[in-house]
């Protein structure tokens, strides 16, 4: 647990890193978002180019990837004359946002709950990323398996950055999925707040959040009532 949660902060830095490169003004929640989705892109890019030059898959090349990476985002800050980019703007929210903060990220964390507990159980796009990236972190060859399964067309960034996981057990590869939506949902509301009062920004965070669960009920036996659902679900 202690390596995935320092792998998660190497991630966070390397994205949060590349983004200040743009030197914008960002909140706290709108770099959280860039720097996970960002940061995972330059890992799993520079692993695959790496593959290219003919380097297996595992942590020592993954290690290398990553300082290769960040040495060269900070040598580009440096020539820029760009600062850390460490700082955070923070404004204190109010009680109802804080409500509604803590709401969705109970719904972020259900999803992150939910892809530990359930392993992949039904053959759709993510059982197929993860056959491809389970022969990646077995065999260690990028290359030998990118034509590897169905849908031969899938790009290699999913596979990658689940093959990634898996270093963690198997449990936690699915867990890249509900770290996106997090982030998403970071971005969503920082980008509402931007333009907008925090009420606004945290509800329709919210309605965001819930969107998928409409899915889930919609699967649900019907109860004696069916009208009352008929209303709100096509």
């Amino acid at each position: 647990m202690i390596l995935f949660i320092l792998l998660f902060i190497g991630i966070l830095f390397l994205g949060d890193s590349f983004t200040s490169l743009f030197n914008c003004k960002l909140s706290w929640w709108e770099r959280f978002g860039l720097a996970y989705g960002l940061g995972l892109a330059i890992l799993t890019f520079g692993t695959f180019f790496s593959s290219l030059l003919g380097a297996p898959f595992n942590k020592y090349i993954l290690l290398f990837v990553f300082l290769v990476c960040l040495t060269v985002i900070w040598y580009v800050k440096k020539k820029r004359q760009i600062g850390l980019g460490l700082k955070i703007y923070w404004n204190r929210p109010t009680m109802p946002v804080i409500i509604l903060g803590i709401i969705i990220l109970l719904v972020g964390l259900s999803s992150l709950f939910e892809s530990v507990v359930r392993p992949i159980y039904i053959w759709d796009a993510v059982a197929i990323w993860g056959a491809k990236a389970k022969a990646i972190f077995s065999l260690g060859d990028v290359q030998a398996v990118k034509d590897y399964g169905a849908k031969r067309f899938y790009p290699l960034n999913i596979p990658l950055a689940m093959a990634l996981f898996y270093y963690f057990g198997e449990p936690f590869v699915k867990s890249i999925f509900p770290f996106y939506f997090i982030a998403i949902l970071t971005v969503f509301y920082g980008a509402l707040k931007r333009y907008g009062c925090g009420y606004v920004g945290s509800a329709g965070t919210l309605m965001l959040a819930a969107t998928p669960l409409f899915s889930i009920i919609q699967q649900l036996p019907m109860p004696t009532c069916p009208w009352l659902f008929t209303i709100w679900l096509p």
